[in-house]
Order: structure tokens, then sequence, then C-alpha cells
């Protein structure tokens, strides 16, 4: 989905933000957060498509991303439970090696009554000692997973429901 939906502006990123090869969280238990963090998944995809979105205005700047991955067998379920687990094992702050952000605070948050199944939270991110919050929704709609980040605290409903009548069924 490109264009506008709810007063936000939806683009094809300049360059996908998922970095090569494989990278690790830190802390084991953290890694399934540590991979959403990166525009990733929990578990492996089959395809995958990214969206960044920005607020009305001159400014234009991105206050978050949307991205929908396919999965095979039992991976969308088992993705969420991964999160699910990690939101009650990752405690304390965790780091990306090579990645030069803190990871902290990460908490539970309200999920979207949307899809099959869904699953929310945020944390802290900390970069040179200047720090933001990052709130997520990771929706599951059969064997695909529909994930939004913002850099606020209010998910922009509209969009993920945009994105989520565009699946197949």
């Amino acid at each position: 989905m490109v264009g506008t939906v709810g007063g936000l502006r939806v683009t094809e990123p300049a360059e996908d933000s998922l970095p090569e090869g494989s990278y690790r969280a830190d802390k084991d238990e953290c890694l399934p957060i540590a991979r959403l963090a990166f525009t990733d998944t929990p578990r492996p995809a089959t395809a995958r498509a990214v969206r960044e979105f920005s607020g009305p205005g001159e400014t234009n700047s991105t206050v978050g991303a949307l991205w929908v991955t396919a999965h095979q067998g039992d991976d969308a379920r088992s993705a969420l439970d991964d999160v699910r687990r990690a939101l009650t094992e990752c405690s304390g702050s965790f780091k990306v090696p090579g990645a030069p952000m803190i990871y902290r605070d990460l908490e539970p948050a309200q999920a979207p009554d949307l899809g099959d199944e869904s699953v929310g939270f945020r944390f802290t991110t900390s970069l040179s000692g200047v720090s933001s919050s990052a709130t997520y929704a990771v929706v599951r709609t059969d064997h695909m997973l529909t994930t939004m980040m913002v850099i606020t605290d209010m998910l922009p409903r509209p969009l993920l429901e945009a994105q989520l009548a565009k699946l197949p069924r």
C-alpha cells in the first residue's frame, strides 16, 4: 500500500532496513523483540514488504513503519508465541551486537483487536544519550503477520485496518 491513509503519507522506504545476514541479541530471550526492531519477524518469512509512514505537514518526518510477512505452516502463530514469551522473559535492557542502540523498558502494550490474534508491546531506545519510545503491534491473519511500529504511544488504527483489509483471506 502506497498513498495517503488516515492523514498519513505511506511510502516505500529508500532502502531496506533489514541488515544483511543474521544478527542476534546479547540476551537470547530478547531475540524475537530484536528481530522486530529491525523490521524482521521472529520466524523465517517466505515474503516481506515494508512501508514507512509520515505525518501531514511540511516536515513529513517518518513516524513509523508497517511490514507484512508471509509464513509457512504454523510459523506465523509460533512467531506470536515467541513474542509473548520474550515479553515475560526479556527483562532489563538488551543490545543488538553491531547496532548502536540500547533497548530498555520492554513492556506489553494494548494489542489491537484485529486479525486472528495480536500482541502489542513497547520499549525505549537510547542512542548517544537520546531516548525515544517505540510502540509495536503484531497482528496474525492466517499465515501472515502485519507488524506496525510507531515512535509514539498511539497506533494509527485506520492505517493498520486498511492494510489488513488488503490481505487475502
